[in-house]
């Protein structure tokens, strides 16, 4: 796991060629917020894959 990962309030945003992936897992929109847990980090020809699994 990344160590942006761990022991942080703030989220993650991995980034990959200027691009931004986000999750949303709370909010207003929501009527609850989504249990989710950082999951396996796999690095492959030069980008980095972060799972999202259920909490």
């Amino acid at each position: 796991m990344p160590s942006c990962w761990q022991n942080s309030r703030r989220p993650w945003i991995p980034v990959a060629s200027g691009e931004f992936h986000t999750f949303a897992w709370d909010g207003p929109m929501f009527r609850q917020a989504v249990q989710v847990r950082g999951g396996e980090v796999v690095e492959r020809d030069g980008f980095v894959f972060a799972d999202l699994v259920p909490a």
